[in-house]
């Protein structure tokens, strides 16, 4: 849930507004990096602190007591000044929700200020890419008195958030009540076309998003029901006051997804983490998602520093090349000396003041030794012999620095499992989008490299085809594509086998694998080449390359 969904917000303004109705806004914070505000307020349960994130990927609220270290009371932004001016000394009176949009309004009134309009609302619109929140005094008009995101005319024609203008809030789709469809049990019929359920009734029921709208398409099409009858085991248990409540990953090491409660039947195996209130969840969930946000840019820092790293290794390692002086061209300057010093034994075919040539008895032919003039032949034979020693030990120098560095390269693309570039310094030539195998009974064993990868696989797979995986743990999708005349049971072990060599349990005694067919896989929106999946069965193997695979791209 990478924007907080409206059922959710709408459970979670039940419960903070109580907290937070008639509290005084004693500060205001901000941290850039995460786009978080946070308004310091006195309350009658003490001090706290209403986080409000208007961050594209993950926009949401939440209350907590804990001030952050990241913030400083003395930024000194333009922002953190205007809301310093109109809302500090405030007291918020209400908080409200328009049906079940992602935006609440809270109506704040600060008698400290010397003007006629004291009362304004701060509408938060917790929307995605989109998300904002916007200031407007408390008149006919709902006058615009600033932003945190300003929208221009040039930006959308249709919708202007600068100072002076009348605030409009995002246009809204026609949708379905959900609570009103399940009250009035009305029959929904199942969404026209089953593929793109998800989408469908995201752009249909009022309050779901991505995440919810997948579960609710993961309901239908497991129980083969309608989708009046999945939302109401959506809703019902949300009667509770909380519901008990969980932050949903497919993995303890990848980023939440969601949360979500005590309706479990179609959400995909994972990583949860249990809470008792929504604001709670929202806290964990946010922490959670930044966690995994900040080790992302740290390894993408990493990796940029290493690329360069390379780049430069590569660079010195051409430019150590270019300066070695080839092998015939510093025997050939030997070889001038050599028959320097044996010139009088030699035929001479031609002499001038700059250059003597003569035949050559190493070769048989004949060859040109250039002369400097001013020296005599001796001293032009000393010369040569000179600049060959000169170019031995240059080049003895060279080769060991050449070593060095080729040795560093070496050992960073081996700690990083880069993938290795020729002599050339030049890139190898594309791979496969991922590993295919062969087995000795002609049947391909496909292996993902990354998340793309895996989706690519994924979308390239069969609906016939078999899906395996290593349960719990992080590792490579594993397609087997069964040939007419393939074992089906020793070669899904050796298939097993294969996904636990190329998972995190690789050095594992054993591991447990997840086996299905490609038709009871559903991809997970939002999540580039992650799957829900059903009909499955697991087995335990032992992670290993099976006799008799062959690599047929990697």
């Amino acid at each position: 849930m990478k924007v907080l969904e409206g059922i959710a917000l709408r459970f979670l303004k039940q419960e903070l507004e109580p907290q937070i109705k008639e509290s005084r806004i004693q500060r205001v914070f901000f941290y850039p990096p995460k786009h978080e505000t946070r308004f310091e307020l006195y309350t009658p349960h003490g001090r706290q602190f209403l986080v409000i994130s208007c961050h594209p990927e993950m926009s949401l609220l939440f209350l907590t007591t804990l001030k952050s270290t990241q913030h400083s009371a003395g930024q000194n932004t333009q922002w953190i000044q205007f809301l310093h001016k109109y809302l500090v000394g405030g007291k918020i009176l209400s908080v409200e929700q328009k049906g079940w949009d992602r935006i609440l309004c809270l109506e704040v009134k600060n008698t400290s200020l010397w003007e006629e309009i004291n009362e304004f609302y701060l509408f938060v619109e917790l929307t995605g890419r989109n998300a904002n929140c916007i200031l407007t005094r408390k008149d006919n008009h709902l006058t615009i008195l600033g932003a945190y995101r300003k929208i221009t005319p040039e930006k959308n024609r249709f919708r202007v958030i600068l100072p002076g203008h009348p605030y409009l809030p995002p246009p809204q789709k026609e949708k379905m009540d959900p609570l009103t469809l399940t009250e009035r049990k009305v029959d929904l019929s199942t969404p026209p076309n089953i593929e793109r359920t998800g989408q469908w009734i995201i752009d249909h029921i009022d309050g779901v998003g991505p995440f919810l709208g997948n579960i609710l398409a993961m309901g239908i099409s497991s129980q083969e029901t309608s989708l009046a009858t999945v939302l109401s085991q959506l809703i019902t248990p949300l009667s509770q006051t909380p519901p008990p409540l969980f932050v949903f990953s497919p993995s303890p090491y990848e980023p939440p997804q969601g949360i979500f409660w005590q309706n479990s039947l179609y959400l995909p195996e994972g990583h949860r983490r249990n809470h008792s209130s929504w604001n709670e969840a929202l806290q964990d969930l946010y922490h959670q998602w930044w966690e995994h946000k900040e080790r992302e840019i740290q390894e993408k820092t990493n990796q940029k520093r290493i690329q360069e790293e390379l780049n430069f290794l590569t660079k010195e390692i051409q430019e150590m090349r270019n300066l070695l002086h080839e092998q015939e061209t510093i025997e050939e300057t030997r070889i001038k000396g050599e028959l320097l010093k044996l010139l009088p034994a030699l035929e001479v075919l031609e002499e001038t003041e700059t250059m003597i040539r003569v035949k050559n008895p190493f070769t048989g032919s004949e060859t040109a030794i250039p002369l400097n003039p001013s020296l005599t032949r001796s001293q032009n034979m000393q010369q040569y012999f000179r600049l060959y020693r000169k170019m031995l030990n240059r080049n003895s120098r060279l080769q060991e620095k050449l070593v060095e560095l080729e040795h560093k390269k070496e050992k960073i693309l081996q700690d990083t499992g880069v993938q290795r570039e020729n002599r050339d310094g030049e890139s190898s030539s594309p791979s496969s989008p991922f590993r295919k195998f062969k087995t000795p009974h002609g049947s391909e064993i496909w292996i993902g490299k990354s998340q793309k990868s895996n989706q690519k696989l994924l979308q390239s797979a069969s609906r016939e085809d078999y899906w395996l995986h290593v349960r719990d743990l992080p590792g490579a999708h594993v397609i087997l594509k069964l040939s007419p005349q393939g074992n089906q049971e020793e070669e899904i072990q050796q298939a097993a086998q294969l996904a636990g060599y190329f998972s995190a349990g690789k050095n594992d005694a054993k591991v447990e694998v997840i086996v299905t067919q490609v038709k009871y896989l559903h991809p997970i929106p939002g999540a580039t080449g992650k799957v829900s999946f059903r009909n499955e069965k697991t087995i335990l193997v032992q992670p290993a390359w099976p006799k008799g695979i062959t690599i047929q791209e990697s």
